[in-house]
């Protein structure tokens, strides 16, 4: 009597059924370092009050752009001149490509008339 040993494979076949919609979380990090590059732009280069007749107040506006790539400190001195001021001389927390706009203003009660005036603004910005 012989043994006889008989092996053999099945393979089956079966469909595979996937969702139509397929989601993964993911995580991450990122660190945001303020800039170390302060810039300055300011406009009109030139303020020009033109000819005013006494008595009036004449006022022009200053726009200032954050050019750098930080958030900056701006500050502003000018020289004395009866009658010239502008409406900020300090501000904290100019964003990159923020815009600030300030008021020049000339107050013609104040210089005696058939005077010319002059006046020079002096800027200057820092990383805060």
């Amino acid at each position: 009597m012989a043994l006889v040993i008989l092996t053999f494979a099945v393979a089956i076949s079966a469909p595979v059924i996937a969702s139509r919609t397929a989601s993964y979380h993911q995580q991450g990090h990122i660190h945001v370092n303020n800039g170390s590059s302060a810039g300055l732009s300011v406009s009109p280069t030139f303020l020009e009050f033109g000819n005013v007749t006494f008595g009036q107040l004449s006022q022009q506006q200053i726009t200032v752009t954050n050019t750098g790539n930080c958030t900056e400190n701006l500050a502003v001195n000018y020289t004395t001149t009866p009658g010239f001021s502008i409406s900020i001389l300090n501000y904290t927390g100019l964003k990159p490509t923020g815009i600030l706009a300030i008021t020049a203003s000339f107050d013609h009660n104040k210089p005696t008339p058939g005077t010319d005036n002059t006046f020079a603004l002096d800027w200057t910005c820092t990383c805060s």
